[in-house]
């Protein structure tokens, strides 16, 4: 009985014993970690940017270079970054010994809205993106003939018309489903809350009301692919001459 009872003794003293070495082994890297450059952050690598300049992204960071890479604050960065109107997701990884990556998901530009004289670019979910004085992308649709309330970068877009704004963003959204989006110079709203759009290779389509979309894009993606065969680039399609739209050529 007592050999056993020594044996336990002996038993909890390793115990104890592997227990203290191993708190000063952790103590020993925490304090190599914290103390040493070796984790001091010598690098940031920005991935996945392609309309935010590198340093502007560096400089929204925080990031500072030289401070060690364990103290670094993730959420912090994240939310630092994530203010930019053109940061749509955003995450930061510990590149170890002393690497930040910054890996970004941008927010695209999906449509412009001419507001007196300026012109509100917007993404596909509604965010306003940037307020322009003039037109430097030719290449995305302009919305003409509606009203903004209250324009803010980084807010949701708020259009004052009959037409709201969850329509328009579904307009949008069916349109670049059916590939028209990208052939769509204008899309301009008349005095009746009707739209009328203009396609860049000059060819108008009376649209009408937003009711039966994607028919109506149907028919409009038929006709422009006939047209394109025939080498007909000038006319309108007109969705108010009767039950199926009309293409009107020039002069008639």
């Amino acid at each position: 009985m007592a050999s056993k009872a020594v044996n336990k003794k002996i038993r909890k003293r390793k115990r104890r014993f592997m227990f203290l070495v191993f708190l000063v082994l952790v103590a020993t890297c925490v304090y190599f970690i914290f103390r040493t450059s070796i984790f001091n952050i010598n690098e940031v690598i920005v991935k996945g940017n392609e309309q935010i300049e590198t340093e502007k992204v560096i400089l929204a960071s925080g990031i500072e270079k030289g401070i060690n890479i364990f103290k670094l604050n993730k959420s912090a960065v994240i939310e630092n970054i994530k203010m930019h109107p053109y940061v749509k997701e955003v995450r930061v990884f510990r590149k170890l010994p002393d690497k930040i990556v910054i890996d970004i998901v941008e927010r695209k530009e999906a449509f412009i809205v001419k507001a007196m004289n300026t012109f509100v670019y917007v993404d596909e979910e509604g965010i306003i993106l940037n307020v322009l004085s003039e037109k430097n992308n030719l290449d995305i649709s302009e919305l003409n003939g509606f009203s903004i309330n209250n324009i803010i970068i980084g807010n949701n877009l708020k259009l004052e018309d009959e037409i709201s704004t969850s329509e328009i963003l579904n307009f949008i959204d069916r349109c670049s489903k059916a590939s028209i989006l990208n052939q769509i110079s204008i899309i301009k709203k008349d005095k009746e809350d009707e739209l009328v759009i203009t396609l860049k290779n000059g060819i108008n389509i009376e649209f009408g009301n937003l009711k039966e979309i994607e028919h109506k894009l149907a028919f409009i993606k038929s006709i422009l692919e006939d047209l394109k065969l025939k080498g007909i680039n000038k006319g309108k399609i007109c969705f108010n001459k009767g039950k199926n739209p009309v293409f009107v050529p020039v002069g008639n």
